[in-house]
């Protein structure tokens, strides 16, 4: 294990975590150890990102180590399915990707997002975003949004991969935004909420005391939301 970030995902039959130079498979049933991947350590390879379950059968994960492989492995054996790992980005692999309509949508701290097929091939040429890209798309269909640490959300639109003027959020986004109807809930280091439309209006509804690094919450009408300086908010 490692002191740092790690990432976790689960199915029905086995959680996933991702820390330091290993990807461990546990059975949540027993707490058993089914696989890890790679069998040995290798310092050029780290994962810290949450692993993505595909419906197809993958589970997906960018390395955060100098070696920047993306790579799909068979969650029941850990053994990687694509025969060579998608190595086209220059930064790290810090984000989740989105997998939506059989795309793989990757964004990486070089500021590009890379848009792969389910067998990890480059189905366009990347899009440059800015900035360090730390946190999950999410996507509402039509668009998608992207947070970045250059102070902006990014909206693509999903049809024509064209992007509307970004956001300015007046600090870094590491987390992802919050869907909401008809658009987007967005934290940031400036500490506060944004709610973002499709069309690029915004307005802040929220203050916190620090910086807002995690996702909001939102259940029903209430928004949840939390600060560095250990405050809960709710609106």
């Amino acid at each position: 294990m490692t002191n740092n970030f790690s990432g976790l995902a689960a199915d029905s039959e086995r959680a996933y975590l991702s820390t330091g130079s290993f990807i461990y498979a546990v059975d949540v049933k027993t707490g058993k150890q089914i696989w890890k991947y790679p069998e040995d350590a290798n310092k050029e390879f780290l994962y810290y990102a949450k692993p993505v379950l595909t419906e197809d059968g993958q589970l997906l994960i960018g390395s955060a180590g100098t070696k920047h492989a993306f790579i799909s492995l068979d969650p029941t054996t850990g053994q990687e399915k694509w025969a060579e790992p998608f190595s086209g980005a220059q930064g790290t692999w810090v984000a989740s990707p989105l997998v939506f309509n059989n795309v793989i949508y990757a964004p990486n701290t070089d500021g590009y997002l890379y848009i792969l097929d389910m067998s990890g091939n480059q189905m366009v040429d990347p899009i440059l975003l800015g900035g360090a890209l730390w946190s999950a798309p999410v996507t509402d269909g039509e668009y998608i949004y992207i947070n970045s640490l250059d102070h902006h959300l990014h909206i693509l639109n999903l049809q024509t991969y064209e992007l509307t003027t970004p956001i300015d959020l007046g600090g870094a986004a590491p987390s992802s935004a919050a869907l909401g109807n008809e658009g987007v809930y967005v934290g940031s280091f400036a500490s506060d909420v944004k709610f973002i439309s499709a069309n690029g209006e915004n307005e802040v509804i929220a203050s916190a005391s620090d910086w807002i690094w995690g996702t909001p919450a939102l259940d029903g009408e209430t928004l949840y939301y939390a600060d560095l300086g250990g405050n809960i908010f709710f609106t």
